[in-house]
């Protein structure tokens, strides 16, 4: 896939280097919790709120794998 992802103290960002939709795929990843995305189809990045929050970097990686 080509799509660099971070995950770190309540953020998530995308990025496509073509024509992926990572928006749609974080929107799908984050929809079990409050997130509030923003951004494109290339590049998207969510805020979440890691107090209400208890899934792992590990299982938002394999959500946004999965999306995609």
């Amino acid at each position: 896939e080509p799509v660099a992802l971070a995950v770190a103290d309540g953020e998530v960002a995308l990025r496509a280097t073509d024509d992926t939709d990572v928006r749609a795929a974080l929107d799908a990843a984050i929809e079990r919790v409050d997130g509030m995305p923003t951004g494109t189809g290339r590049r998207a990045r969510a805020r979440i709120d890691t107090e209400d929050w208890t899934a792992s970097g590990d299982e938002i990686v394999a959500a946004v794998r999965e999306a995609l």
